[in-house]
């Protein structure tokens, strides 16, 4: 599956409490997902306030996390280099930047407030192309 197709597919992945379960539940007593209902349309919708926000937390947290890795994750469209070592020539750095761009082009917006994906500005921050 070519980057942007896996881009533009992974960012429909929090569209459901299940997805969002399988994807991000964890271990932990304070587990948001504990009390989320199963295969429940509109399950974000029924949480309270205070509920529905440590949820939104806990999702950024998590996108952030991917954003600090990606960069050093081997990227197929990068000819399976990471992002990181793509920007230590310059053919690298103008592939990389194509594909940054094309990412951007290519994602939908977001479906719902949950179902973002990870931010092109903060990958290319990560990558230092940007001001921190």
């Amino acid at each position: 599956m070519s980057e942007i197709r896996r881009w533009t597919a992974e960012r429909g992945w929090l569209d459901s409490a299940d997805a969002l379960r399988e994807r991000f539940s964890t271990a932990d007593e304070d587990d948001p997902f504990d009390d989320l209902p199963k295969g429940s349309a509109g399950a974000f919708e029924k949480m309270q306030p205070e509920e529905r926000q440590a949820l939104r937390d806990f999702v950024a947290s998590k996108l952030r996390e991917a954003e600090r890795a990606w960069p050093d994750q081997s990227v197929p469209a990068l000819g399976g280099i990471t992002p990181r070592e793509a920007m230590r020539t310059e053919r690298g750095r103008r592939q990389l930047e194509d594909l940054l761009r094309s990412m951007e082009r290519e994602t939908p917006a977001p479906a719902s407030e949950f179902s973002g994906g990870m931010s092109v500005d903060a990958l290319r921050r990560e990558l230092g192309m940007l001001p921190k």
